[in-house]
Formats: structure tokens, sequence, C-alpha cells
């Protein structure tokens, strides 16, 4: 049982993250965007344009790591390090941009920024 819970906490950031970042866009495009105010949209669209970015930073760092695990010397490669930092910066410009979408957007890309840092 104890194995189960660590490979669900270990693995379920892989999975939650693109999920709701899914769920968030799906969300988007089903809102009607007239009655949504114009600064709102834009930085709706903007932070999910983020939360993307963030989430293929975080794929390519993953996919980069494991293609040259030994590069980096002891530590991890340059290139892992400087995608995941970039990575995280995006989330947390995501997650700050969440709270101004609207309903069941916001819960997403909320879900979705906290998955991703």
């Amino acid at each position: 049982m104890a194995e189960f819970i660590y490979k669900t906490l270990a693995y379920g950031g892989f999975i939650v993250a693109p999920l709701c970042c899914g769920w968030a866009w799906w969300s988007w495009i089903r809102t009607e965007k007239s009655s949504i105010r114009p600064w709102r949209r834009i930085a709706s669209e903007l932070g999910l344009g983020l939360l993307s970015a963030g989430i293929g930073l975080g794929v390519f760092s993953i996919s980069y790591l494991y293609k040259h695990p030994y590069l980096g010397g002891p530590g991890l490669p340059d290139a892992t390090i400087t995608s995941m930092e970039a990575g995280a910066v995006f989330g947390l410009a995501a997650f700050l941009m969440s709270f101004l979408a609207k309903s069941w957007t916001r819960i997403a890309m909320v879900l979705s920024s906290i998955g991703l840092l």
C-alpha cells in the first residue's frame, strides 16, 4: 500500500498539470467571450499561454534529462536546469494570472499551475 501511495504522489504531478491545462482550455473555448471584460479576456488568454509554455518547458526538461543523463557531470544538465527555471517562472506567472480568469477556467488554471510548480 505504501508503494502505491508513493507512486501516486510521484507520478501524479506529471498527469495533473496537463489534464487541468486541457480542462482550462476547454472551459475557455466554451465561455461566451462577449460577456467578459476585455482586460479579463486578455489576462485569461495570457495565463493560458503561459501555462501551456510552462508545461512544454517541463516536458522538454524531463525529456532532455532522460536523453542526456550524464552531460551535467554530477548534477543535472545545464539545459534541464535552465528550462526548469523558465518553466517555474511561467508557472508562477500563470498562477498569478489565473486569479483574473472567470469561473471554471480560473479553477482549472489554479490547479494546473500548482501542479506545475
